[in-house]
């Protein structure tokens, strides 16, 4: 497989993946999302660092069909947040993204198969699905909703005709949530340069008491109007200060131009910032790593996934990314998307899941 295909050439999406836990018949047990109900265990997956037992997520959260992506979980494992469209992940791959064909099934809320943003909820009859109430127009491709801790502050991307994705943020007020609004080009927050991608952003903070922006661009630097030549991504962070606004963003310190050719996205942060989990994808290595902080720079990278590259590729993992962490009483637990191959000469025909692996 192409390690470094991304979905940019129809909607800038990166595909990421999500594990889960083990399934439990009691239904009270439900509630814990240690015991959630999960699907089929994965194989294929190389876990480190104490990871394991990774599976697939159950419907509704699965579906047959279409293109599951850019999932996220809260920082308790009680919601997660996806996006979906009816597009043939596995058609669109193998072409080159010349046969767009929408032949997935709708989920509840949509109109027509353009990436749209749900929130499954855990509950004792496991996850239920809503459709969120600030997706736009029915024509536009929107995905990668991350909420901070708190749940009152999300930000999204919404992306253009050419694929390029731009950073918007809404904010619970009064139980409504707010008309999303881009987040600003000055300061470049959002790049001046409409042509380069944002997206995939997560929150540590909240609006009130201020917090910190993490994303990705392909922006040459933080504060330049031109793009990266070679179309690969960069790992930023801003701090949003209320009363002041947006600082400068800055690369993220220890995670950038780790090596030649590198492509690194999809970063999420613990609540302390001590951790960061990401997609780092080069000429030599691709998977999930993880990185500590020391007190000035994130340090110590260790990968925690890393795909199938050899054959047999069928009914193995394929595709990685979008880790998100969540903690219970029992443990830890790291949701992704997943790409699990569907034959041995189609190796970039893989069908798309949310996953997640267990850490006890």
């Amino acid at each position: 497989m192409n390690r470094s295909l991304t979905l940019a050439t129809i909607v800038g999406l990166s595909v990421f993946l999500v594990s889960c836990t083990k399934s439990s018949s009691n239904s009270t047990a439900a509630f814990d999302p240690w015991n959630a109900p999960t699907g089929n265990l994965i194989d294929g997956a190389t876990l480190a660092d104490g990871w394991r037992d990774l599976r697939e997520l159950p419907a509704p959260v699965a579906v047959s069909g279409g293109w599951t992506d850019s999932a996220a979980v809260t920082g308790d494992g009680r919601h997660l947040y996806y996006a979906y469209t009816t597009l043939d992940f596995g058609l669109f791959q193998d072409s080159g993204g010349a046969t767009q064909n929408f032949s997935g099934p709708s989920r509840p809320g949509m109109t027509g198969g353009h990436f749209k943003m749900f929130r499954a909820d855990l509950s004792a009859a496991g996850w239920r699905e809503n459709f969120l109430p600030f997706n736009g127009a029915a024509n536009v491709h929107e995905a990668s909703a991350s909420p901070n801790a708190a749940g009152d502050l999300i930000v999204f991307s919404r992306f253009d005709s050419s694929g390029v994705a731009t950073m918007y943020l809404t904010s619970l007020v009064g139980g409504n949530w707010s008309t999303p609004a881009a987040l600003p080009t000055a300061p470049a927050v959002n790049s001046p340069n409409s042509t380069c991608t944002n997206d995939n952003g997560f929150i540590v903070g909240t609006l009130a008491a201020g917090y910190t922006l993490y994303f990705e661009s392909n922006r040459a630097t933080a504060a330049g109007s031109s793009c990266r030549g070679d179309g690969k991504s960069r790992l930023y962070m801003v701090d949003y200060t209320p009363g002041s606004g947006f600082g400068t963003p800055q690369a993220v310190p220890g995670l950038d131009l780790l090596e030649a050719g590198e492509s690194d996205t999809q970063i999420s942060v613990s609540a302390d910032k001590s951790k960061v989990y990401f997609t780092h994808s080069s000429n030599t290595a691709y998977g999930v790593y993880t990185a500590g902080w020391s007190g000035s720079t994130y340090s110590g990278l260790v990968q925690i996934v890393t795909p199938n590259f050899a054959s047999p590729f069928t009914g193995k993992l394929v595709m990685t990314g979008e880790a998100n962490v969540a903690t219970t009483p029992s443990g830890t637990l790291l949701y992704m998307m997943c790409g699990i191959g569907q034959s041995e000469t189609a190796q970039h025909n893989p069908r798309i899941v949310p996953c997640v692996a267990r850490k006890p």
